[in-house]
């Protein structure tokens, strides 16, 4: 194996892993362990929810995955962010999946 099979090879099993993880978060009806995403530049920028407060939530940064991207508003306020905001944007996320899946169908 190449050094750039290896290196492709670790990337889709921590996306596999970062999509599993989420998925069982789904599944459960938590916010902790589903990720958010945000466009920057020519890719995006993934955060996971790692705790849920009142009204804020606590995210890490994915610097693993892809380009490893940061939003500069989340970097700005130390990962926490309103849990309105996480919630809209996971909502946007499995609407924009669901749609994709019935027209595989």
């Amino acid at each position: 194996m190449t050094d750039w099979e290896a290196m492709r090879a670790e990337r889709d099993r921590a996306w596999k892993e970062f999509k599993d993880r989420d998925q069982a978060a789904k599944n459960k009806g938590e916010l902790v362990g589903r990720y958010i995403q945000e466009q920057i530049a020519d890719g995006y920028a993934y955060y996971t929810v790692t705790k849920v407060n009142k009204r804020t939530v606590r995210l890490q940064h994915e610097t693993d995955l892809s380009d490893g991207y940061a939003v500069p508003m989340i970097e700005s306020m130390g990962g926490t962010v309103p849990l309105k905001y996480v919630r809209q944007n996971i909502g946007w996320r499995d609407k924009m999946a669901d749609i994709f899946a019935s027209k595989r169908k």
